[in-house]
């Protein structure tokens, strides 16, 4: 059923048509019917706790995977190169020659597009050449530190 309406705003005169969607308004009564009771609610809210407790479990796991899989072995025969991951300049190096390092452990802070940033050692070894120095500009990929 559609009902036509003279609107009037800023002065102007506007006429609606206005179509009515159902028969009838639904009643307070009807509006508590359709929600959850307590007991529903409580449920639903305790599955939400549990589902999220259990995405908190797996995300730990897939954490400790990840760092695992980060944690390269130290080959004896093989040499490890840290390269540098972007073009920017050499700002500090934080290790020498002999010095050990483990995965993670910080080995250069470079400025790239105005931004400091640290380049970690993806690799567990003993630092055999550092190829920089600071103030040095650098390209993504060039080999900053050698470890044996």
């Amino acid at each position: 059923m559609q009902r036509t309406f003279k609107v009037t705003v800023d002065g102007k005169e506007y006429i609606v048509e206005v179509e009515e969607i159902s028969d009838k308004a639904k009643t307070a009564e009807e509006k508590l019917q359709e929600q959850p009771s307590n007991q529903q609610h409580n449920q639903t809210q305790k599955k939400r706790v549990e589902s999220a407790e259990e995405l908190k479990k797996n995300k730990d796991k897939e954490k400790n995977e990840r760092e695992k899989s980060l944690v390269k072995e130290k080959d004896t025969d093989k040499v490890n190169e840290i390269t540098s991951p972007m073009t920017g300049v050499i700002l500090d190096i934080f290790v020498s020659s002999g010095d050990k390092v483990k995965p993670g452990d910080k080995v250069i802070l470079m400025e790239a597009m105005k931004m400091e940033n640290t380049v970690l050692s993806d690799y567990e070894g003993t630092v055999k050449t550092v190829k920089v120095n600071k103030g040095d500009n650098i390209d993504a990929g060039d080999v900053i530190v050698i470890l044996e």
